[in-house]
Formats: C-alpha cells, structure tokens, sequence
C-alpha cells in the first residue's frame, strides 16, 4: 500500500452540490424536484484511515409538476433548509495522491416549506447524513474533493453531487 502523502491532522473544507429532493408526501409523486446544496466542514484525522467530521449544510430545493416541465410554471413548493451533522469519516488510500472515502452520521437539521397550495410548514429534526467520494490532493495542504451525498431530513431527503476544495492544517 502506498504510504498518503497527505494525513494532516486538521482539514477544512467548502463544497457546493446540485442534485434532487424526495418529499415524503403522495402528492410529490408527480413532480420533479431540484436541489443545491453548501456545505463547510471540519474534520480531525485521528489515524490516515479514520476521521471525525463536522459540517454545517444550507440549501434550497424546488419542484415542478412532471407534466408541466418546459413550460412557464411556478413551482408546486420551496424548501429552505439548514443542518449540522456529526459524521464518521473511513478513508481507504488509493496512490499516494487518490484516495476514496465514506462517511455517515447525525443531523440536526431545520426544514422551511412553503407550498403554492396549503399550509407553509418549519420543522426542526433529527436525520442522518451518508457521502461517498473521490479526493485528489494536489499537496500536503490543498485536495479536491468529489463526492455523491444524501441528506435524510425531516420529511424530506436530499441527492447531490458535490466538488469541494480542502486545505490541511
């Protein structure tokens, strides 16, 4: 196995992500949902394969009646969203600059929807938080990363695809 080059103690980290929402109510079977998502993270390395994290998430979601995509519509409902999660964070080295990770842990997490139709709802909730990425690290202090992350909040659950920057300290 190939010795990192790159096990700092101390990371911190930016990502932004685009992906999907999941409402967990019948009437969002018929719609098509959007999401983006930021983050900004801390994280501990206590061994080259095992890290603790943590991250504060804040992002919008939208959605669309399926049927009436291309057309000129407002959306069916806007999620607001923010969350804090604790996470454990398992790395397995790929060359001396690769390696791929997986993480999963808690949220606490705050949930603003407003529908076009309805009652506007704010919940705050517990969830949890699971990631699988690639990270590329250019040298002892900058990585990129590359990453697929689901959000489980309270009712509704967000897919992204994230790219980060992480400097080492």
């Amino acid at each position: 196995m190939h010795q990192p080059v790159f096990a700092q103690s101390n990371n911190i980290g930016m990502s932004l992500g685009i992906g999907s929402m999941h409402v967990d109510d019948a009437a969002s079977n018929d719609e098509t949902n959007t999401s983006w998502t930021g983050a900004i993270e801390y994280e501990r390395r206590f061994y080259p394969s095992f890290a603790v994290k943590v991250s504060g998430h804040i992002g919008n979601a939208s959605s669309v009646k399926t049927k009436e995509i291309g057309e000129a519509t407002t959306s069916e409902r806007d999620v607001d969203y923010k969350a804090i999660s604790l996470s454990a964070v398992g790395y397995y080295v790929l060359s001396q600059n690769h390696e791929f990770y997986l993480s999963a842990g808690v949220n606490g997490n705050n949930v603003k929807m407003d529908p076009k139709s309805g009652t506007s709802t704010d919940k705050d909730g517990v969830g949890y938080t699971v990631q699988a990425g690639w990270q590329y690290h250019f040298n002892k202090r900058t990585a990129l990363q590359v990453s697929m992350q689901r959000l489980g909040l309270e009712d509704i659950d967000i897919n992204t695809a994230n790219i980060g920057v992480t400097v080492s300290f």
